[in-house]
C-alpha cells in the first residue's frame, strides 16, 4: 500500500512508494539578498551538504555509530521501555535494513559494527534532491538526512533541534494536495464575492470589515473586486497560510446564521461607537466596557458576547440601534 508507513525519524512520517523532494529553507536572520530569495545561503544546484552517520564518542578511543537500527543506538537513551525500543528498531530494519542489504548485496551493510562500512559511506542533501522511498537506497539516504538534522522536515522549519539546517524536505503529494485545496478555496471565496457584490452588498461590506479588510462603501466594483483579489493572492504566496481565505469563507458562513449575523454587525456597531468614544471605552487593562457594564477583552470577543448572552440583549438593542438614534437626536 502506497500510504503504509516505512519509519517515522525525529517526528516525520515516511510513506511507502513516495517522493519527497529537497527546498531552500528560509532564514529570517539571513542577509536580505537571501531573504528575498527565500533561502539560507547562495543557491547553487547540485550543492549541498556532504555528511555521515552520527558518531557518538564513548571514550578517548572508542565510539559509537548512532544508526537508530539496534536497542543499543544512543538516540534511544531518552526511551527507557525495552519494547518500545524493539518495536522501533524491527520496523527500521523490516522496512530500511534488509531491503538496503538485498539492493545491495551485502548483508552486513548498515551494521553498527561495520566500522568500515560506515566510514566510507557518506550522503548528500542538495535543492531540488529526489528522494523516491520505493527505492531501497534513497529510503535509507532520506532516512539518515533528517536524522541527522541535515534536512529539515516540512512543518517543523521553527524546531530549534534543525537550526543548523539549510533545507527543507516535502512530501510532494501532500504539497500538492494543499496547492490543489488553496487554489479551489481561492475561487471558492470569489464566488461568494460575486454572489454577495450582486445580491447582498451590505453583507459583503460587513463580513470584509469583520475580516480586517478596510472597505469604502462608495468603491466601485471593479475597484473592489480589485483590492478583495490582492487580498487573497496575499494567501497564494510561497509558504503563506489562507488566513485571508479562510476567515472570509468562514465569517461568510457564520453570517448565514442570525447569531453568526447578530456578531458581525454589532462588531461593527462597537467599533464604531469606540471610535467616537460613545458609550463604549476601553479600560487601562485593555478590557472593553458597554457604559459600565464589561463586554470582553476585544471588540470581536465582546461582539461575540453580546451576541450570545442573554443578559446582554439590552445592549444588543441599543448597538444595533445605534443609528437609528442617533439619527433621530
Amino acid at each position: 500500500m502506497d500510504n503504509e508507513l516505512l519509519f517515522e525519524v525525529e517526528g516525520f512520517k515516511v510513506y511507502k512508494n513516495s517522493t519527497y523532494v529537497v527546498r531552500d529553507k528560509e532564514d529570517l536572520d539571513a542577509p536580505s539578498g537571501f531573504i528575498d530569495a527565500g533561502v539560507t545561503k547562495l543557491p547553487s544546484d547540485g550543492v549541498g551538504e556532504s555528511f555521515q552517520c552520527r558518531y557518538k564518542r564513548t571514550s578517548a578511543t572508542t565510539g559509537i555509530w548512532d544508526t537508530g537500527f539496534h536497542i543499543y543506538s544512543p538516540c534511544y537513551e531518552h526511551i527507557s521501555s525495552s519494547e518500545e525500543k524493539k518495536l522501533i528498531v524491527d520496523q527500521l530494519m523490516k522496512n530500511l535494513v534488509e531491503p538496503y542489504r538485498a539492493a545491495t548485496g551485502d548483508e552486513n551493510a548498515l551494521s553498527h559494527n561495520n566500522e568500515e562500512f560506515w566510514l566510507k559511506t557518506n550522503f548528500q542533501v542538495y535543492t531540488g534532491q529526489v528522494f523516491n522511498t520505493a527505492s531501497p537506497k534513497e529510503a535509507v539516504e532520506l532516512y539518515f538526512a533528517v536524522k541527522t538534522r541535515n534536512l529539515t522536515p516540512k512543518g517543523q522549519e521553527g524546531d530549534s533541534r534543525f537550526n543548523q539546517s539549510a533545507f527543507v524536505v516535502v512530501d510532494i503529494n501532500k504539497d500538492v494536495k494543499r496547492k490543489d485545496e488553496k487554489s479551489a478555496n481561492f475561487f471558492k471565496a470569489v464566488g461568494i464575492f460575486e454572489r454577495l457584490l450582486s445580491g447582498d452588498k451590505q453583507r459583503l461590506f460587513s463580513v470584509l470589515s469583520y475580516s480586517g479588510m478596510p472597505v469604502s462603501q462608495e468603491i466601485e466594483d471593479d475597484a473592489f473586486r480589485g483590492m478583495f483579489d490582492q487580498h487573497l493572492r496575499m494567501d497564494l504566496r510561497k509558504g503563506s497560510s489562507t488566513k485571508n481565505i479562510d476567515i472570509f469563507i468562514k465569517t461568510v458562513e457564520e453570517t448565514e446564521t442570525e447569531e453568526g449575523k447578530a456578531k458581525v454587525d454589532i462588531y461593527l456597531k462597537l467599533k464604531e461607537a469606540y471610535q467616537r468614544s460613545n458609550k463604549v471605552t476601553k479600560n487601562p487593562n485593555g478590557v472593553y466596557y458597554y457604559e459600565d457594564r464589561e463586554i470582553g477583552p476585544d471588540l470581536k470577543a465582546a461582539a461575540t458576547n453580546i451576541a450570545k448572552t442573554k443578559d446582554m440583549e439590552s445592549i444588543k438593542k441599543d448597538l444595533l440601534l445605534l443609528d437609528e438614534i442617533e439619527n433621530e437626536d
